[in-house]
């Protein structure tokens, strides 16, 4: 799998970040202090339907934190119970969506990123399945399980500029704005990373 080898390449890193980084991010520290981050892993994962390839994310609920409504990949927050840091996001995964945890193939690894609002260091794996999804929500941590077409992802005007809010902000924000929907903040930061490997 060509994907697979580009990720064992160096990786683009914080530059493919920097391209969707939100202004409002640089309210915090350049280089902060990683020592009482939480380790938290995400998974983007693939899967083909119909001739197209998608990318499975999930919409959080609204709630009264700083991640309320926002699109994400699936993922979370490590556990004792997590053998690793990759099991994390294949526990996460399986959880948040309902798709088994065996059923996903690993390939890779993106660069780590720190999320200051929520004081995460999230490490991001990529996968994929060999077969369409079933999707079963967490009806308590996911508003709704989604896909969108890696192709409308690769398309030049897939990155615009949108208004976002949150608790303690209204900021105009670079972002991937697919099928109505504005992916943006870590999760767009991420994916920048990722289809820059992809477009190698």
């Amino acid at each position: 799998m060509r994907l697979q080898q580009q990720l064992r390449q160096p990786l683009p890193g914080a530059g493919a970040h920097q391209r969707l980084m939100p202004e409002i991010r640089r309210r915090y520290p350049v280089s902060p202090d990683l020592s009482a981050a939480m380790p938290s892993s995400v998974m983007a994962l693939f899967f083909e339907q119909a001739n197209d390839v998608r990318l499975v994310f999930i919409q959080r609920p609204f709630y009264n934190g700083v991640h309320s409504g926002q699109i994400a990949f699936p993922g979370g927050r490590a556990e004792k119970c997590d053998a690793d840091i990759c099991q994390t996001a294949l526990r996460e995964t399986e959880e948040e969506t309902g798709i088994s945890a065996k059923d996903i193939k690993v390939i890779g690894q993106l660069s780590d990123l720190y999320i200051p609002p929520s004081n995460f260091l999230v490490h991001p794996f990529v996968g994929y399945l060999t077969h369409e999804p079933h999707f079963v929500p967490d009806p308590v941590e996911v508003q709704e399980v989604f896909t969108v077409k890696l192709d409308d992802l690769l398309q030049p005007d897939a990155i615009k500029m949108r208004t976002v809010t949150g608790s303690d902000y209204t900021a105009d924000v670079p972002c991937f704005f697919v099928d109505n929907r504005i992916i943006w903040g870590a999760t767009s930061m991420i994916l920048s990373e990722l289809i820059e490997v992809i477009r190698r």
